[in-house]
């Protein structure tokens, strides 16, 4: 079924979302899941542009990247 998977760099103890730095190495480990959906990022415009890159790279087509940057 669709899963929404929340992975945000900091939060408070005990948040309830997933947590750590959206690099290759968790892109790769997700490649599965990410081929198969949307991808929906949100943040700085460094880290959207970079993982957006990622991505890329990883053979994930731009109609299913979207994103908001925010400073």
């Amino acid at each position: 079924g669709d899963q929404l998977k929340l992975i945000v760099t900091d939060s408070p103890e005990g948040g309830a979302y997933q947590e750590g730095v959206i690099d290759t190495a968790f892109l790769k480990e997700h490649l599965r899941t990410l081929a198969k959906n949307f991808v929906y990022l949100c943040g700085p415009p460094a880290m959207t542009k970079e993982i957006i890159a990622d991505l890329k790279n990883l053979g994930i087509e731009d109609a299913k990247i979207i994103h908001e940057d925010f400073d």
